[in-house]
């Protein structure tokens, strides 16, 4: 970027040079522990959406960032950027330890979900499933139902969904 030329906006002769943007590394950016405490996840997330990270070091990052989250919500963003750097696995940790402590909380059950797909581990899914409130249950076997083929499996999961989820409805 140049550098520009500002007028006085009554037409006067001062002018004033204005320097271009310059552009802070993320690794120069404020400390975390200067932030309040809901943003402090952010420097990590951005680090690790940058792809500035080295591959070796991404896996410790994720843990840095996920133990500063103060939210469900937030540790799912960053089990989302874990997900996209390929970490599935560390991502499938985080979706599960998020659905475990708020089984409610549906970007958990998603994170957790396509993390076991994307690694195939249909029986984790399973697993965690069996633990859940009967509506979650419900998604996590009707995913394992339609990726094993079980036919039967599937129409009893239509069953429990009726129509609610039909797209259009």
């Amino acid at each position: 970027p140049r550098s520009r030329s500002l007028r006085s906006p009554a037409g006067g002769s001062n002018e004033t040079t204005v320097p271009p943007p310059m552009a802070v590394p993320v690794a120069s950016a404020p400390d975390f522990q200067e932030l309040p405490v809901e943003l402090r996840f952010v420097p990590d997330a951005v680090r690790l959406a940058s792809g500035e990270l080295p591959p070796a070091s991404r896996k410790a990052a994720v843990e840095e960032a996920v133990a500063r989250a103060d939210t469900p919500a937030v540790a799912v963003l960053v089990g989302e950027l874990a997900f996209e750097l390929r970490l599935e696995a560390t991502a499938l940790e985080i979706g599960r330890k998020q659905l475990l402590q708020n089984t409610g909380h549906s970007p958990s059950l998603a994170l957790f979900a396509k993390s076991a797909l994307a690694l195939a581990k249909l029986d984790v899914l399973e697993t965690v499933a069996a633990g859940l409130p009967p509506p979650q249950q419900n998604h996590l076997r009707a995913v394992v139902a339609y990726e094993r083929g079980d036919v039967a499996a599937v129409a009893q999961t239509r069953a429990w969904l009726g129509d609610r989820d039909e797209p259009g409805r």
